[in-house]
């Protein structure tokens, strides 16, 4: 099983999405490489927007939905 997997199977498992991005070559506490790391995950991150902006409408609808149950 990938390490991202198993990560996602279980510190995650509640997660709606995890952005993981492929920052193998880099040491990760390495601040000379911050900005790499950072720029890494913001591409990573626009790469799933779609799939973000989806779910927040998806729970927004859903949260109105409840809304009007108990009103």
């Amino acid at each position: 099983m990938a390490i991202q997997q198993c990560i996602k199977l279980t510190c995650y498992r509640d997660a709606d999405i995890v952005i993981m991005p492929d920052i193998q070559d880099i040491y990760p506490f390495d601040m000379s490489k911050r900005e790499a790391i950072m720029d890494r995950g913001y591409e990573t991150a626009k790469k799933e927007m779609r799939k973000i902006l989806d779910l927040i409408k998806k729970k927004k609808s859903i949260g109105h939905k409840i809304r009007n149950i108990f009103k």
